[in-house]
């Protein structure tokens, strides 16, 4: 019987963090319409992910954030484009796809993450390029400067790599 309770506190220890993280990715937009700030300069749905990754039960709750996540906000909110959310669905499983690989074979996670970032960012503007040149003409290719990507990435890392030390330690 306290095998069950444990199982069942299990499951909604892990929906409730995936609809408070839902939750969270929804609202930015409309919290950025609203502020007028732009929110999306410290890359949300990645957090979103990541937070996922950090506090998730497993690391398939976090591919389903990871692809499901972008999606949704559309379906919700109409932001981002629909088009673009597939993209960024996609760069954020590769982002977690390499880091699950990296964090093998290099033992920094804050590099680990680092380079998934990335990386990941890499294909997501080889994506975007080719969607850009056969199917998407009017869309500029970067809409966030490279060097605040850069320092947001590096800042993701560092977060990531803390929270994860003291969760261990813990």
């Amino acid at each position: 019987m306290r095998e069950k309770t444990v199982a069942i506190t299990g499951i909604v220890r892990l929906l409730v963090i995936d609809i408070i993280l839902t939750v969270i990715a929804y609202m930015l937009p409309l919290l950025a319409h609203r502020t007028a700030f732009p929110l999306y300069y410290f890359d949300p749905m990645r957090v979103v992910v990541l937070a996922g990754l950090l506090w998730g039960a497993s690391r398939k709750n976090a591919f389903l954030l990871a692809l499901t996540v972008p999606l949704l906000t559309f379906g919700f909110t109409s932001h981002p484009m629909l088009l673009k959310g597939m993209l960024m669905a996609a760069e954020l499983t590769v982002n977690l796809l390499l880091f699950v690989w990296m964090e093998r074979k290099i033992r920094s996670l804050f590099l680990g993450m680092l380079l998934s970032i990335l990386l990941s960012k890499m294909f997501y503007y080889l994506l975007k390029w080719l969607l850009i040149s056969t199917l998407w003409p009017s869309q500029p290719l970067v809409g966030v400067g490279l060097g605040i990507q850069l320092a947001v990435a590096v800042g993701l890392s560092l977060c990531f790599a803390w929270l994860a030390a003291r969760r261990n330690n813990v």
